[in-house]
């Protein structure tokens, strides 16, 4: 269990999920601010990839967060106060990102909220963003098929066998 300033991080009832954010939001930038800092060439062989797929891990599952809370954003009117268009535009501003880079987030976090168990599997950083895009562009045909797991593991590991093999053709 992880602490910051003597106190557990994990979910805790009596809590506010405000409090727990704000929280997890301070770890992350501590844990930021060090890794930042670190010195690639000072890190010891033996274990590089597996520090990637954890950090790999950990941006899918931040990526997750960032995606549902700016859902919730569209659908609250926290952007309405200043004098915003939208939530879309609110976001640009208060992101300081592009609007595309904006309307993804947005769209991945109603992607989220659309199919639950996708959802699920991008906040605990099964999959990435990009997966939870491919399961909304195939969903028209297959929309009961794609809440399953399995199904969705199946199924991208079987796209991403094909692309490579087209790949390798041409």
């Amino acid at each position: 269990m992880h602490m910051l300033a003597d106190r557990p991080l994990a979910a805790d009832r009596c809590r506010s999920a405000d409090r727990q954010l704000a929280d997890a939001l301070a770890l992350l930038r501590e844990a930021s601010d060090v890794l930042a800092g670190l010195d690639p060439v000072e890190l010891s062989e033996g274990c590089l990839g597996e520090s990637v797929a954890e950090l790999m891990l950990v941006r899918r599952q931040v990526d997750g967060a960032a995606a549902v809370i700016a859902d919730r954003v569209t659908h609250s009117r926290e952007w309405a106060g200043d004098g915003s268009s939208g939530a879309a535009a609110w976001l640009r501003d208060t992101l300081n990102e592009g609007f595309g880079a904006v309307r993804s987030l947005m769209e991945t976090g109603a992607q989220a909220r659309a199919f639950p168990q996708v959802g699920d599997a991008l906040r605990a950083g099964e999959i990435g963003v990009r997966h939870v895009a491919v399961v909304a562009d195939r969903s028209e045909k297959h929309t009961s098929e794609l809440q399953s797991r399995q199904y969705l593991v199946c199924r991208l590991l079987l796209e991403k066998k094909k692309s490579y093999a087209v790949f390798c053709l041409k």
